[in-house]
């Protein structure tokens, strides 16, 4: 790990604008109990667009949504959060202009990962490497996030790209260090 990362999710903070979308859907969804459960977190649920709120947030808020939408909060449920979660943003006005500037190619939006990361989230130190043509490593370090739904961002960023035979396999080196190489045809 880098010497300049703390291990703590206290010094992560990530913009509000990718916060609302989850509040919002949960006010949608959830029941009274889970709307009051995060209100203890996040009261009366508002939360300014550019402001930047401890990780927590994110983590607590998206656990109750994969709860309501799947069932659960495991693994599976993250995946299937991470992939969704990526559409959307993808698909917003922010996402749009941020992915445009890296264009279409898998190559180049891999190796800004860390770029695309600090203009929503602080904490996160990202190390990209290239391994063939068509394999790459991003490793995360000081990583608060579930690694489901960080896999499922990588997958859904992948498929936009309509690329063929992804393949994505986790390395686990402890302590919020986790890496990820990503392949393709």
């Amino acid at each position: 790990m880098p010497q300049d990362l703390e291990k703590t999710e206290s010094n992560i903070t990530v913009k509000g604008i990718f916060i609302i979308p989850t509040i919002d859907e949960i006010k949608k969804r959830a029941s009274e109990k889970e709307i009051a459960m995060l209100s203890k977190l996040i009261p009366n649920l508002k939360v300014s667009p550019f402001v930047s709120y401890p990780v927590l947030y994110q983590n607590e808020s998206e656990k109750i949504l994969c709860r309501i939408l799947y069932g659960n909060y495991n693994y599976d449920a993250y995946l299937k959060f991470g992939r969704r979660s990526f559409n959307s943003f993808a698909n917003s006005n922010i996402g749009k202009v941020m992915m445009s500037l890296f264009g279409n190619s898998p190559q180049k939006i891999i190796m800004n990962t860390q770029r695309l990361f600090d203009t929503v989230t602080k904490g996160i130190k990202i190390e990209t490497k290239k391994i063939s043509e068509n394999k790459y490593s991003t490793r995360y370090y000081n990583d608060p996030y579930p690694l489901g739904g960080t896999e499922g961002v990588l997958y859904g960023g992948l498929e936009m790209l309509k690329l063929k035979n992804i393949d994505i396999k986790f390395i686990d080196h402890g302590n919020q260090d986790h890496e990820f190489i990503m392949s393709w045809q």
